[in-house]
């Protein structure tokens, strides 16, 4: 799954068939749910006009349509699979010393 996730509301019921196709369990979905999906799978439903708030013949409203959900942060990793060390905070220099 992609790291650039969006999250919007549906503006019609999306079949069964068209949910298991882009990843999300088996059912119907209603006008109003809220759904997280990756972008490609986001800007598909924006362009078939599924996307609450979106206008498919305006593509700018797809950036307020579809809003960025921030993935939480991942440790830094090195190349030997360990977790990076965390930074070490230092003061800074006092003058005179």
């Amino acid at each position: 799954m992609s790291a650039d996730l969006r999250k919007f509301k549906l503006a019609h019921p999306l079949r069964e068939e068209d949910a298991v196709e882009l990843g999300l369990p088996e059912r119907t979905y209603q006008t109003g749910e809220e759904l997280t999906l990756p972008y490609a799978y986001a800007m598909r439903l924006f362009s078939a006009g599924f996307v609450e708030g979106g206008e498919p013949g305006r593509p700018q409203t797809a950036e307020t349509a579809l809003k960025r959900v921030n993935p939480p942060a991942k440790p830094a990793v090195v190349e030997n699979g360990e977790p990076a060390p965390a930074p070490v905070k230092t003061k800074p220099p006092v003058k005179g010393e």
